[in-house]
């Protein structure tokens, strides 16, 4: 049973508690990626900002996941296995918590009802949080879907989805670093972000460096490492060996990645979180994706005009990226126009819409949300 004071490996909440409760749902592994964490944690200080709230992270992270949670907002994580298996401990810890919101940010069990049903039977609240280009019903109060290729035509209860760019949770650093205009490129070289998230399939950025070595002389690589990168110190050395002019940028804050991708004049990424980050603050994009989803997401993008997708990183064509990277270096019009167009689709206020949502279904029955789509 719930005692006065149970603690979690080190959590303490007491059943007794003045403020509400979250929890959030998500893994941050090598293998998964930060990306999900990172917005989490973006949420929970915005629903915070609105509403007193205490929140805990269940999940599974890595050391340096947990130490950047604990870094933003304390001693708040709470270790979730994600085997089906472990349901049963999970609906008995829910149970025992009591929470007045649970938002579940995990890519595929998201649309096992069963799993959902574990939390829509223990929380007052449910959000579900994903980028899932699938068509999936999700059984949740509300379902953020930021993935552009969603329809609200897909689903039979279509008021309980937000889709599209606009409700793409973007921290409030990035935000206010929107460009209103792309100047033009300083000096001879023109400066080049990189970046792949935290998983970095496939050596991706040592793939990338390989593939515009003959642009060298024209270009500056400025390389982001997250906490989940590979082993960078071959990269490093590679780098020195080739004469690049480049720098590594690791475990930066939001406000410093976010000038360091307002002041570049072009980003090479991944579709994942950090392509949204580079579009809305209106950074021209070349996309190389790591999975499908994202290359997904890209082509819908690139059809948009809002990025030049090339493809999967695995079948990368060289040619072809260079070929995009001088025609983008070349073309201050074609710069701007990319610009324009990434910044029209994401335009940096999701996270204050969705937190609003979410503020909005506590105080109020979940069917009133409102209506859905992207509008």
């Amino acid at each position: 049973m719930f005692s006065p004071n149970t603690s979690f490996r080190g959590v303490t909440l007491s059943n007794q508690r003045r403020s509400r409760l979250m929890v959030y749902r998500c893994d941050a592994t090598p293998e998964v990626g930060f990306g999900h964490l990172k917005r989490g944690i973006d949420l929970v200080e915005a629903v915070k900002a609105r509403v007193p709230f205490e929140a805990r992270f269940l999940g599974t992270f890595a050391d340096r996941a947990r130490a950047f949670i604990v870094g933003r907002l304390g001693e708040v994580t709470i270790p979730v296995s994600n085997e089906p298996k472990d349901d049963g401990k999970l609906r008995a810890m829910l149970g025992e918590l009591r929470p007045d919101l649970a938002v579940v940010d995990l890519l595929e069990r998201d649309a096992d009802p069963g799993f959902m049903r574990i939390f829509r039977d223990t929380c007052r609240t449910t959000v579900a949080i994903t980028d899932d280009a699938r068509k999936r019903a999700i059984d949740a109060d509300l379902v953020v879907n930021c993935n552009p290729t969603q329809e609200a035509s897909w689903y039979a209860e279509p008021q309980r989805y937000r889709l599209g760019l606009r409700y793409f949770l973007a921290d409030p650093a990035l935000t206010a670093e929107r460009r209103r205009t792309v100047p033009p490129i300083r000096g001879n070289r023109a400066l080049v972000f990189v970046g792949f998230g935290g998983r970095d399939v496939g050596d991706s950025k040592r793939r990338i460096v390989d593939a515009l070595e003959p642009l060298k002389e024209r270009l500056h690589l400025d390389l982001l490492v997250t906490p989940f990168s590979p082993s960078m110190e071959t990269l490093l050395a590679h780098l020195k060996a080739t004469d690049w002019d480049a720098a590594l940028h690791q475990s930066l804050s939001p406000p410093a990645l976010a000038a360091l991708i307002a002041d570049a004049d072009l980003a090479i990424c991944s579709m994942g979180n950090v392509g949204y980050e580079v579009l809305l603050i209106g950074c021209p994009l070349i996309t190389v994706n790591l999975v499908s989803r994202q290359d997904e997401i890209a082509t819908c993008l690139a059809a948009s005009g809002a990025a030049i997708n090339l493809g999967m990183v695995d079948r990368l064509e060289p040619d072809r990226l260079r070929g995009a990277v001088a025609r983008l270096v070349d073309s201050e019009d074609e710069r701007r126009r990319m610009s324009k167009a990434g910044q029209v689709l994401c335009d940096g206020q999701g996270l204050g819409r969705v937190a609003d949502l979410v503020v909005d279904l506590l105080t109020r029955h979940p069917d009133a949300v409102g209506s859905a789509g992207k509008a």
